[in-house]
């Protein structure tokens, strides 16, 4: 991500998102806009979050391999 290994960012929008076959399950995402203006869909790791709209956040990269896109 832009040479830095964490970027911030702030939560447009929460999202849920199917992943892949032969996997199934409700992925936790949000839709984020980083700090150089690029908005993102990044995946919320864990059980349960408390994130909402506007809330700031840091994003590292990768991604997840069920999640499309």
């Amino acid at each position: 991500t832009f040479g830095r290994p964490q970027i911030k960012g702030v939560v447009i929008k929460n999202l849920i998102r199917k992943p892949k076959k032969p996997n199934s399950a409700n992925r936790k995402c949000a839709r984020v806009r980083l700090s150089t203006g690029r908005e993102v869909v990044c995946f919320i790791p864990g059980e349960g979050h408390n994130l909402q709209e506007h809330h700031v956040v840091l994003v590292q990269g990768g991604r997840t391999q069920d999640l499309p896109g």
